[in-house]
């Protein structure tokens, strides 16, 4: 609708080949940037104003006057009127889609457990568990020395 919006209003100012072909460019050019660099509006209506410079005044090789003062004014209003009113809507609309993979964890995967600790009903008194200590330490022992032989 934007490109097809600017090329009734050359037809509506009578602009000739030259003209509707360099405005219907410079739209389209400010609209590919806009959208592809994500530019704010007003770093927009300054790359606008950029372009609409460039082909108002003559200054080869880096300008050329295709637009008179009249017609920049004019351009100038229509871009405000139909594509900056409605920029965040072509931002929206136009702009590539950012796609985010998102991974959640439950909190308890990042906590470190607790061992399982033995019933009270199993515990021991600290002297059984010494002696029963001492009675493996001497199984163990006693393999060790059986192995020597």
């Amino acid at each position: 609708d934007l490109l097809m919006d600017a090329l009734e209003l050359c037809q509506s100012l009578q602009f000739d080949a030259a003209k509707t072909s360099t405005f219907f460019s410079l739209v389209k050019r400010l609209h590919a940037r806009s959208v592809g660099e994500r530019l704010p509006v007003d770093r927009a209506f300054s790359a606008a104003k950029d372009l609409l410079l460039q082909h108002s005044v003559h200054r080869p090789p880096y300008s050329v006057a295709v637009f008179t003062l009249a017609d920049t004014h004019k351009l100038a209003d229509w871009l405000l009127d139909h594509y900056f009113r409605h920029y965040k809507l072509y931002q929206y609309a136009f702009a590539p889609r950012v796609k985010v993979n998102i991974r959640s964890r439950h909190p308890s995967d990042y906590v470190e457990k607790a061992p399982m600790l033995p019933s009270l009903e199993e515990a021991v008194t600290e002297e059984e568990d010494l002696k029963r200590r001492e009675d493996e330490a001497a199984v163990v022992e006693a393999e060790r020395v059986a192995a020597e032989e």
